[in-house]
């Protein structure tokens, strides 16, 4: 979809109003039904909607007042929860974003600033961006152009930084292949900015962090629905500050706090041997190795996999799970084992494969879902975990 080609869908009354009627249909049969017999561009309305679909849940202002987007920055976009949570801490006199995109952050990050500014080099995702700015009325100065051009031109308070990591057809996760590169950034990033934040791949390590930002104050691990959502750093000018990390799930309102030296403990690696209770951290306490640090009581890790045993419940970053059985991988015991039980919907966890969990429901015979699971490790020593979802 061009923008122009967007926005003249957005502007044209009939094509809201048939938004507004059709956003519960089939997007298919819509085209079947309609092609050739509105007096607007049905086929890049009809694309609009079915991006709309999902939006309503991530963007859910952008279905409300129908501003433009397209697939392509729609997936690569924050949800509008997540900017939410970064724009608490992220305020102050002047604000710049160099990788301006499609605006979902700099949107909700300009409130907080008396002066904000997004820069974006793509000419269409610009317009598109330009384009909602104007309608809600946002002070945030949207400019075409270079972003590293324009920093290092102006001194800031804050400083924002989305980069790409698409590197041909995959995703990149080694801040070398980002662009901008802001490894090589750093010294006009130290210059020109006080404080900054980089948005990073869920996926990245938080021990590189620490090894390659000398600057680093902050580490926030963001999640929503208990899916990690982004890695962000804060580095900033400020000197002898210990660098603190942030768990936050902006949906289920876990929130917690801890030093970079809480994560010097560990666990003891162990075989299962009998406790009562077995334990699997969320993605934050996962991603930040804190399992130690949130389980508060002695527990064991498993020898191979996140999974934690112990006696007693424990009150926040796992689900808490009470053994029911632990044995072998056998189906048709394990089978023998449910129907004594009297289990007949369970959910599959399966460890150490790619392994789909219907494989294991059609060898035990049983349909997904419920308070029981069936963790499924398959590592050196494989076993299966039969257990009854607490908390």
């Amino acid at each position: 979809m061009q923008s122009k080609d967007i926005i003249k869908v957005l502007e044209n009354p009939e094509a809201i109003s048939f938004m507004n009627s059709h956003i519960e249909d089939d997007v298919a049969m819509l085209s079947l039904k309609y092609q050739g017999k509105v007096d607007f561009n049905i086929t890049v309305c009809l694309q609009l909607l079915a991006i709309y679909k999902k939006a309503k849940k991530k963007l859910p202002s952008f279905w409300r007042y129908k501003l433009a987007l397209d697939a392509r920055s729609y997936e690569q976009s924050s949800s509008e929860a997540v900017a939410a949570y970064k724009a608490s801490f992220i305020k102050g006199d002047t604000f710049l974003d160099i990788t301006g995109g499609l605006g979902v952050d700099s949107i909700s990050l300009s409130k907080g600033f008396c002066k904000a500014v997004a820069v974006e080099q793509n000419e269409e995702l610009h317009t598109i961006a330009a384009y909602n700015v104007s309608k809600i009325h946002i002070p945030i100065v949207r400019v075409l152009g270079d972003g590293v051009t324009h920093l290092s031109k102006v001194k800031v308070t804050w400083l924002y930084i989305d980069p790409d990591r698409r590197v041909g057809d995959k995703r990149s996760v080694d801040l070398n292949y980002l662009s901008p590169n802001v490894i090589d950034l750093l010294p006009l990033i130290y210059s020109q900015a006080e404080q900054t934040y980089i948005k990073l791949s869920p996926l990245y390590d938080i021990k590189e962090a620490y090894r390659q930002f000398s600057n680093l104050r902050e580490i926030h691990l963001i999640a929503e629905r208990g899916e990690m959502k982004e890695v962000g750093l804060v580095l900033s000018n400020l000197k002898d500050t210990e660098c603190q990390l942030h768990l936050v799930d902006v949906a289920s309102g876990f929130c917690s706090e801890l030093s970079w030296s809480a994560l010097d403990g560990k666990v003891t690696a162990s075989e299962y041997s009998k406790q009562k209770y077995i334990h699997i951290p969320n993605a934050l306490v996962s991603k930040a190795s804190a399992a130690h640090h949130f389980a508060g009581v002695e527990v064991v890790r498993h020898m191979e996999f996140e999974l934690f045993f112990s006696d007693c419940v424990l009150s926040a970053g796992f689900r808490n799970f009470e053994l029911l059985h632990h044995g072998s991988m056998s189906a048709k015991m394990l089978r023998k084992i449910l129907q004594n039980i009297g289990i007949k919907s369970i959910n599959i966890i399966v460890k150490g494969s790619n392994e789909p969990a219907d494989l294991w429901h059609k060898k035990l015979g049983t349909t997904d879902g419920g308070k029981y699971y069936a963790i499924v490790c398959k590592g050196k020593k494989k076993a299966v975990f039969i257990a009854k979802l607490i908390s």
